[in-house]
């Protein structure tokens, strides 16, 4: 139990971690990238704006649960590896209930404990964001400097090691 509890502290504090630069790296990008795909796919489909930091503190937020959250599936692909765009997309979908949890926990703290409750429209984007992420940062990483594919290469592991001690995982 008292690791199950170190896990959480954990999987909370080594994303945004200051000592551990390259996975601080990592983290900044993938949180840019989705707030960016998100933001873009609101305006495009004219949905509700929210704000930049809204965004950020959400897919920030969404990093802790995104490997144990998907424990259940095969861990993310490497972009090392170039992996089909096909399977990007499925490693994109695997973040949607990290995200969906995030955006429960920031409700819960703004309402109190309550039954999730989304907005179709505010789902559908939530998800697309998610799933076109992935596929765009593996577009985008063969050309991105050795120190940015590090930082990548980094969250990606940090978010392996996560899925492969989830309560969701298989033994």
């Amino acid at each position: 139990m008292a690791d199950s509890a170190g896990n959480v502290f954990s999987n909370i504090i080594l994303p945004v971690d200051p000592r551990k630069s390259k996975v601080l790296v990592g983290t900044a990008q993938y949180v840019a990238l989705e707030v960016l795909v998100s933001k873009l796919a609101r305006r495009f489909i004219k949905s509700e704006n929210k704000s930049f930091p809204e965004l950020i503190f959400v897919h920030t937020l969404s990093l802790p649960f995104m490997g144990g959250a998907a424990g259940f599936v095969d861990p993310n692909s490497d972009f090392k590896e170039k992996p089909e765009y096909g399977e990007l997309f499925t490693d994109g979908a695997k973040g949607i209930p990290a995200v969906l949890l995030a955006q429960w926990v920031i409700n819960t703290f703004a309402k109190g404990l309550h039954f999730p409750w989304f907005n179709m429209r505010e789902l559908m984007i939530t998800a697309g964001a998610k799933i076109l992420t992935r596929p765009i940062a593996g577009a985008l990483y063969p050309y991105m400097p050795e120190s940015l594919q590090d930082g990548n290469i980094m969250i990606n592991n940090v978010l392996k090691r996560q899925a492969q001690t989830s309560s969701f995982a298989g033994s």
